[in-house]
């Protein structure tokens, strides 16, 4: 699994998750995609846990199938 969270900037706070297999995956990343609460009940890991819990709550909750890249300043 891979987290990825945008800190700065105007994509503050968004963010992209990925459960891939260990085998060599054959599909585009996207198609792995899924929300960080699914990878935390799957690992037993729990994550950003110095977040309010309104805060760590959007990011658990919410994915995007689209990895956040920064824009041009």
């Amino acid at each position: 699994f891979k987290i990825a969270v945008v800190t700065q900037g105007p994509q503050r706070g968004a963010c992209f998750a990925v459960m891939v297999p260990n085998s060599l995956p054959n599909k585009p990343l996207a198609s792995y995609a899924t929300k960080i609460s699914v990878i935390e009940s799957a690992t037993g890991l729990k994550f950003f846990t110095g977040l309010s819990a309104s805060d760590r709550q959007k990011l658990e909750s919410g994915h995007t199938t689209q990895l956040p890249l920064p824009t041009g300043n």
